[in-house]
Parts: structure tokens; sequence; C-alpha cells
């Protein structure tokens, strides 16, 4: 009799502690929900703050961001899918869009001594335009110029690790099951603009 009590007695106990790291391992899946969904509230009350030059990360899982509205995002993501980026290798998704632009006037020469190349009553606006590129240019006599250019730039971000081998790669196949790897991050970035070149680009993690 006493062997079926222990045995019940041992069966509770088992029950209530695997009951016990359920519960641990779900109230640590909501901390973790939690804290994810208070970072990005952090980052979206940023972007309604505007400031120049400062944003906040959000997180979120790529296939949540497959289904997000964000069209700019989407653009992002079909990078990755170009660039045969692993999901489990993409660490950062981002974009960054900006505008350039600039305005000047020139007053050309109009006196008496010289004549000016802008007639009498002349006074054009134009602008010339694509997605991209905005070129307004102002003529008015009697010697005013203005020349106003504007950029659109669309930059897209990914950040992913890979496994590179640590030393040359050999070029006998069951050498290369002990050669050790270690993981390099790389970035890779388009810039949709075709006026604009992407020169140089350079990301340093810090070590603590």
């Amino acid at each position: 009799m006493k062997k079926y009590f222990y045995s019940a007695i041992s069966i509770v106990i088992l029950v209530l502690i695997g009951i016990l790291i359920y519960q641990h391992y779900s109230l640590k899946g909501y901390k973790a929900k939690y804290e994810v969904a208070r970072s990005n509230n952090i980052a979206y009350e940023q972007d309604l703050k505007n400031e120049k030059g400062k944003s906040a990360m959000y997180y979120s899982s790529l296939q949540d961001l497959k289904n997000s509205n964000d069209s700019l995002l989407q653009v992002s993501i079909e990078l990755q899918k170009k660039e045969n980026i692993k999901p489990k290798n993409t660490d950062y998704i981002g974009y960054s869009t900006s505008n350039a632009h600039k305005v000047d006037t020139v007053y050309l020469p109009n006196d008496s001594n010289k004549v000016s190349i802008i007639r009498d009553s002349v006074d054009i606006d134009t602008i010339l335009e694509n997605k991209w590129y905005k070129l307004r240019v102002n003529v008015k006599s009697p010697n005013r110029l203005i020349i106003a250019p504007e950029f659109k730039s669309e930059r897209h971000i990914i950040i992913y690790t890979k496994k590179e081998y640590k030393n040359k790669r050999s070029k006998i196949f069951f050498i290369r099951w002990f050669q050790k790897k270690i993981n390099v991050a790389y970035i890779t970035l388009e810039e949709k603009n075709p006026y604009i070149d992407v020169k140089q680009q350079k990301l340093v993690k810090i070590i603590k």
C-alpha cells in the first residue's frame, strides 16, 4: 500500500514540477513579448518626435515584417530575397530616406554698357522632374536666374552574419570537416536613386 502511495506522491510532485516549469517559461515568453512591445512603442514615439538624425530601433520577426503595411520595408525584404540571404542569418533590415535640396540664384550682367541675355518681360518658371530628381528653373528679366535641384535618396540596408572558414578553405572536402569557422557580419546596402553612387560604407561593432 505504501508503495502505491509513494508512487502517487511522486507522480503528483512530477506533475507539479512540470506545471511550474511550464509556467516559468510561459511567463518568460510573455515577459519577452512585453519588452518587445514596449520597445516598439518607444521607437514609435521617437518617430513621432521627428528629431533629425535620431531614431529608435524596432524589434520584429521576419514573418511579421512580411505582413507589414510598410511598403518600403517590403522593398527591403525583396532585397534580402534577391541577395539570397537566409532568414536565419538576417539580423537587421531597414531603410532610410532623405532629400538633398539646393537653391542657387545668379544675377547676370545688365547695365548700360552690357547687353543682358534675358529679354524684357521674360518670366519663365519651369520644373523638370522624375521619381528621383527635380529641377526648378526660374528665369526673370532683367537679370535673375534661379536653379533649384533636388534629389531623393532611398537606401535599403540588411545586416547579416555568415560562417566563414577561419583559415584558407581547403580544397579537400573531408579536411574541411575539421576546419574552424567564425561568424562574419556583412552589410548589404542598395541605393534606389540611379543618380546616387554609394562610394563607401563601414560598420564597426563595439566590443564590450
